[in-house]
């Protein structure tokens, strides 16, 4: 079967960083206006605390980083701080993602923790990707 999209191709890293920019920047925003929130889930997670004025800093940087990748500007660089905080993500919760069914007997089924691995891997191949032909990059 012939694939009828194949001519739009050029556009497959466009999506591909306003998609993964727009995650990062969402996640950013939400952790530079509610740092209290985020600051209080980080023990839970990552079994160590975090200040607020930290995660408000952490915000800023996934901001940054979402800007960057939805205009692909630096896009490898961004790319890589993406994939870096999202591989922590993956890592702490890595019990969770593999035992997505509610296992060991008793645990609550985690779906959400799952979908983390997909966007991870879409982080990575952006990174081998880079911005593409409609990227700043380019410019």
């Amino acid at each position: 079967m012939e694939n009828v999209f194949a001519k739009y191709g050029d556009y497959s890293n466009l999506l591909l960083r306003i998609g993964l920019g727009l995650f990062m920047l969402v996640f950013g925003l939400s952790k530079f206006t509610m740092a209290s929130f985020w600051s209080g889930t980080y023990p839970k997670f990552y079994s160590f605390a975090v200040s607020s004025a930290l995660m408000s800093s952490v915000g800023i940087v996934q901001i940054v980083v979402g800007i960057m990748l939805i205009i692909g500007l630096k896009t490898v660089l961004a790319a890589l701080i993406a994939t870096l905080m999202h591989l922590s993500t993956v890592l702490v919760t890595l019990k969770k993602i593999v035992a997505p069914f509610g296992l060991p007997e008793g645990s609550p089924p985690s779906f959400l923790f799952f979908a983390a691995v997909p966007v991870l891997f879409a982080y990575l191949a952006l990174l081998v990707m880079g911005a593409g032909k409609y990227g700043m990059d380019n410019k």
